[in-house]
């Protein structure tokens, strides 16, 4: 099911490239700060397909804006589509994910940065953050693992917009392997979150201080085996690279790795 609220040209090509590639998908509309609408949303997928396995909530805006300016327009639509559409869309999923399955978040390495005019965005995705840890423990028992994946400078439009040239060339420079992220570098990490506890723990110990993307062959036959089972984790992404990991166990502590 491949959401999307204004954008049905791009929507529609992301249906075409998976069905081109033998898979099943639709197109749907949704405003994610709109109740009604997720509940939709997750209605059609059930009769679409049956169940929920997975559920990825990546939709977010980032108007940039000093805090000092007191613009609460642009504030409150960042919190509704980042926040609150976040803690919507978790809470259907809470409701339908199957049993042992996935649920994924989106927050951001810009949160640990603080940069200046990133305020609203970044008190949204600290919002999302704290949802993830609470759900992941309210869901105890079900198997079900929830998870916030925290991307640094990735080249999509909701990067790029409102930068000069300058300022993104000094932005890809920050991350380990000086480029900036993209989408595949995220979706890579995505994927294999959702194969398991055993690539969770993979990623737990190769992303200390590693310089080598996630997906690198020089991590493969490396022997490292999962020891638990966790929930709640967040991998922190520095285009293509794990930057920092912090593991929730099952008492529900937070365990740096």
């Amino acid at each position: 099911m491949a959401h999307y609220s204004g954008n049905a040209e791009k929507a529609e090509e992301a249906v075409a490239e998976i069905e081109a590639g033998g898979g099943r998908a639709t197109a749907v509309q949704a405003d994610m700060s709109n109740a009604a609408d997720v509940e939709r949303l997750f209605k059609d997928a059930r009769e679409a397909f049956g169940t929920i396995d997975v559920v990825v909530n990546c939709a977010g805006i980032m108007p940039l804006g000093q805090i000092a300016d007191g613009d609460m327009e642009m504030f409150d639509k960042v919190i509704a589509v980042n926040l609150r559409g976040a803690f919507i869309v978790l809470g259907q999923a809470a409701r339908h994910v199957a049993p042992g399955r996935r649920i994924i978040a989106f927050s951001t390495s810009v949160i640990a940065k603080a940069f200046p005019t990133y305020g609203p965005y970044i008190a949204s995705k600290a919002g999302v953050e704290g949802l993830v840890h609470v759900l992941a423990n309210e869901l105890r028992g079900r198997n079900v693992t929830v998870n916030a994946v925290a991307p640094g400078p990735v080249a999509t439009e909701l990067f790029l917009t409102g930068k000069t040239q300058a300022q993104i060339d000094q932005l890809s420079k920050l991350p380990p392997l000086e480029r900036l992220g993209q989408p595949e570098d995220i979706a890579n990490v995505v994927l294999s979150e959702q194969s398991g506890p055993a690539i969770a723990e993979l990623l737990n110990h190769i992303g200390r201080n590693t310089k080598y993307p996630i997906h690198d062959s020089r991590h493969r036959n490396s022997g490292l085996r999962p020891r638990t089972r966790r929930i709640g984790m967040k991998l922190w992404l520095k285009s293509g690279t794990v930057h920092n990991i912090f593991n929730f166990n099952n008492t529900g502590k937070e365990t740096p790795q």
